[in-house]
């Protein structure tokens, strides 16, 4: 009977110490979330648009999902994202127009925003220019926090015009179903017919691979 008694009391102390382990381990992830937001925060209160990237790179700051290329030759799988203004875009409403998607996470926000200008500037008659940002695994809360934060800044900054839509990617399933890396940005070319033609990430921004990656897209929509 002692016997059993102390495997009974055995267990129960396991299942309390698993049951502690489990609260350990969520409260790490939770702080782990923390202390990014505060590093984005500190990081980015000497710009001019300080709240704007602060609040994107806190929307950007939790869990990476898996990674799928789709191949060059298939139709482009139709989505629909909301941007920062909540006005709502559809992949379909562009059929009949070359469409260049630009991704990006919280670890390449930076490339990618040169990368989006770069691409803006090149091919703005040419290609409609999406950038999307993957900020999967962000907390419900999180997200109206840092909505109203963008919002707020861009009424309140008049003397300058307002930033291009940037399509939200909050459960980061268009970006797992495009091909966008983790770590940094991608670039996805669908032709105007809704077939992917071009799925390739985008290296560190230099005259080199600028010209190389102009080289890939060109051929492809010039004609």
């Amino acid at each position: 009977m002692l016997s059993v008694q102390h495997s009974r009391s055995a267990i129960e102390a396991r299942l309390g110490q698993k049951s502690v382990n489990e609260e350990r381990d969520a409260m790490g992830q939770i702080t782990h979330c923390v202390s990014l937001f505060m590093f984005h925060f500190l990081r980015s209160l000497h710009t001019s648009r300080g709240w704007i990237w602060f609040s994107l790179s806190a929307f950007l700051a939790c869990g990476p999902p898996t990674l799928v290329v789709p191949e060059p030759g298939t139709m482009a799988v139709d989505f629909t994202l909301k941007d920062q203004y909540d006005t709502e875009f559809r992949l379909h409403q562009f059929r009949g127009e070359n469409v260049l998607l630009v991704g990006f996470d919280k670890d390449s926000v930076d490339q990618g925003g040169n990368w989006f200008q770069i691409f803006l500037d090149r091919y703005a008659n040419d290609l409609r220019v999406l950038p999307i940002a993957n900020g999967s695994g962000v907390p419900f809360f999180a997200k109206l926090f840092l909505k109203g934060k963008i919002k707020a800044e861009l009424r309140g900054d008049e003397a300058e015009p307002p930033p291009p839509s940037i399509l939200l990617d909050w459960t980061g399933k268009v970006s797992r179903q495009y091909g966008m890396r983790f770590k940094m940005s991608t670039v996805v070319l669908i032709h105007q017919s809704g077939r992917i033609q071009l799925v390739q990430p985008l290296g560190r921004m230099t005259q080199e691979e600028m010209q190389r990656i102009f080289d890939l897209i060109d051929p492809r929509i010039f004609h």
